[in-house]
């Protein structure tokens, strides 16, 4: 649950998935990119003022999502 930190369990699971692919030698940590539609675009804006593991060769391409519409979302009035 995200209750009081909205995104932030979310972040360090995410980023856990990434150490772990890193580790197994399928993903390149030089190489490194996130973007995401909807919930995951949020994830992928807020996720690169988190880290510098991300490199911003695209960010135009990092979401897929309009941040001011979930500022006016009811969902996140909790």
């Amino acid at each position: 649950m995200n209750r009081g930190d909205w995104g932030g369990g979310d972040f360090r699971d995410v980023m856990a998935g990434v150490d772990d692919l890193v580790a197994r030698g399928i993903a390149d940590s030089e190489r490194l990119a996130i973007g995401g539609w909807s919930y995951g675009g949020y994830m992928a804006e807020w996720a690169i003022t988190q880290t510098t593991r991300f490199k911003p060769r695209f960010p135009a391409l990092a979401s897929r999502t309009s941040s001011p519409n979930m500022a006016r979302s009811k969902a996140l009035r909790i």
